[in-house]
């Protein structure tokens, strides 16, 4: 991933940094489902590495990136055909999703939550007991009897 090249700096979104960064954090992940979700506007991305070179990276280490699309169905001039973006997913095995509202983003995290299901087995249940009772209620108690003491037997007169 180190041998992405950067794109022109300007104004814009860094798509391809974040997901490499995403795909460092997941790389120590063993048998388990690897999954970026990008979620965009459609706007030109220009800043850090190009997002079709990051997708072609993370295929080989099993990492599949689904791409969220915000868009105004009145206003499809922002789509993203033509978009490096939309290749991320078919680079990758995941998914392109286009919403216009919370309703509809939240169906689509609905809908990956049902696609990247996996089977999740925890070795061993940790109970823990509380102590902190056994030195706050003795700790309470001295504090007390130290304020009734300094009203009554160690009152300091001025």
């Amino acid at each position: 991933m180190a041998r992405l090249k950067q794109a022109k700096s300007g104004r814009g979104a860094a798509a391809g940094a974040g997901m490499l960064i995403a795909a460092e954090h997941l790389l120590p992940a063993t048998n388990q489902t690897k999954i970026i979700i990008v979620v965009t506007d459609a706007e030109q991305v220009n800043q850090g590495p190009p997002p079709g070179e990051v997708g072609k990276a993370l295929f080989p280490l099993g990492i599949r990136a689904h791409v969220i699309q915000i868009v105004d169905f009145k206003d499809m001039a922002g789509s993203l055909n033509g978009n490096e973006m939309a290749q991320i997913p078919t680079l990758t095995g995941g998914q392109l999703f286009q919403v216009a509202d919370f309703v509809g983003l939240r169906s689509v995290y609905r809908q990956i939550d049902r696609l990247e299901k996996a089977n999740f087995k925890e070795d061993k249940q940790r109970n823990y007991r509380e102590l902190m009772m056994w030195f706050g209620i003795p700790a309470l108690g001295l504090l007390m009897g130290e304020l009734l003491l300094r009203q009554t037997v160690w009152r300091r007169l001025p």
